[in-house]
């Protein structure tokens, strides 16, 4: 049985310049680009089972153009196979009484289109014969009953405990699809879009072991597929526990991360009359995406300061990137920010998100003061400033004069 884990599309994240032929955000076609490498691998593969882990969208309330968009998709994919879509913290409005950015699908009832809104275990008819799917929806508080945040924990504890029983067959292959952070993961750049009430789990309570019991404990799942965190990892190899990542790079935090799916595999076979051993094996299959560069030059204490940051950046291929420049200078250099970002359309970039050209800033003092400045009082300070300016005598008495009498008033 073969079964796609993807996670975190993040339609909508950000757009860049618009395509002249479909008028479309030209990162809004990469996103959708990267998701129908996706979608050819599936159907190249046969495989059995799309699962879609969370954050689908950017926002709870996606536009109808990348609603339609992906539609299209997930109605092309579930001809294939059956596709569940689960709902992460993006996906999910502030209110409860609000539809989350998914909801339609659920609601336009599609063969083979689901929806994982809830705590529940669905039981897919798959090629390959039944698969059961936990879905985990990224657990808010008011999904969880509107507990309080002291009673938070422990309700997700007792959630997961609750989904363990929801598994109804152990012979049929099982994967649990959840949206959340397990405790020790590797934060990607996600990390300042995660909401102020992190939903964190500890991974003996996903699994459902106790402290001290040993790693070779067999649990209901075969295979954890996790969304939510970027960078993709696996937390435990056995059952394996594992965060596809973001489907494309969302940031110039995700520049050196390769993005793309997991292609996950669960061989059952019969040891003897009712009697099944399950095994199962992933990997990561990369879409290479469009990629992100940093230009990063240090012009200063250089000779022809502007010379080298130029020549700098023509040495780099920037070829279709997406690309920023942080550019260091002496305070004497002048260099714009618009300059530099021409240089590096000129090097081939796609779209320049950025350029930062930094010159340190130098503080100097117009007194000169013979003595540490605590020993003077308010009217010497004023004397002494007086003094670095071209006053005459007259100009001169009359500001002293003038500043004894507010001071006097005071």
């Amino acid at each position: 049985m073969k079964i796609i884990h993807c996670s975190d599309i993040h339609l909508g994240v950000e757009r860049g310049p618009i395509d002249q032929t479909t008028h479309i955000p030209t990162r809004i076609l990469d996103y959708l680009d990267s998701l129908d490498v996706v979608i050819d691998f599936a159907e190249e593969e046969h495989v059995d089972a799309f699962l879609i882990a969370g954050d689908v969208f950017h926002t709870s309330s996606p536009s109808p153009m990348l609603l339609s968009a992906f539609a299209s998709r997930v109605k092309r994919i579930s001809k294939t196979c059956p596709v569940v879509i689960l709902v992460g913290n993006h996906d999910t409005p502030g209110p409860l009484y609000r539809k989350n950015a998914i909801d339609v699908f659920g609601e336009l009832d599609i063969s083979n289109i689901y929806v994982g809104d809830s705590f529940e275990t669905l039981t897919l008819d798959t090629k390959s014969g039944a698969l059961q799917v936990t879905t985990f929806p990224y657990p808010t508080r008011q999904l969880l009953g509107g507990v309080s945040k002291e009673e938070y924990p422990k309700k997700i504890f007792e959630t997961l405990n609750y989904v363990r029983t929801t598994i109804k067959d152990l012979t049929v292959p099982a994967v649990f699809l959840g949206h959340f952070t397990v405790s020790g993961s590797k934060y990607g750049s996600e990390r300042p879009m995660i909401l102020d009430k992190e939903a964190e789990v500890e991974l003996f309570d996903l699994l459902g072991w106790m402290p001290g019991d040993s790693y070779d404990i067999e649990t209901v799942w075969d295979y954890i597929a996790l969304g939510h965190i970027h960078h993709h990892q696996a937390v435990l190899d056995e059952p394996p526990v594992v965060y596809a990542g973001s489907l494309d790079r969302v940031d110039f935090g995700e520049e050196n991360d390769d993005k793309g799916f997991v292609l996950v595999t669960i061989d059952k076979t019969l040891i003897e009359k009712g009697i099944y051993q399950k095994e199962t094996s992933w990997e990561f299959v990369s879409i290479d995406p469009r990629p992100m560069m940093t230009v990063r030059i240090d012009a200063r204490n250089k000779k022809r300061p502007r010379r080298y940051v130029f020549d700098e950046i023509s040495k780099i291929d920037l070829s279709d990137s997406i690309a920023r420049a942080i550019i260091n200078v002496d305070s004497e250099t002048v260099i714009s920010n618009n300059e530099v970002i021409e240089a590096m359309y000129e090097a081939g970039a796609h779209w320049v998100k950025g350029a930062t050209v930094s010159a340190p800033i130098e503080y100097t003092s117009r007194l000169e003061l013979d003595n540490p400045l605590a020993t003077y009082s308010t009217l010497e300070l004023l004397e002494a400033y007086f003094d670095t300016d071209e006053y005459n005598d007259d100009e001169y008495e009359a500001l002293l004069d003038l500043a004894e009498d507010i001071m006097s008033e005071e």
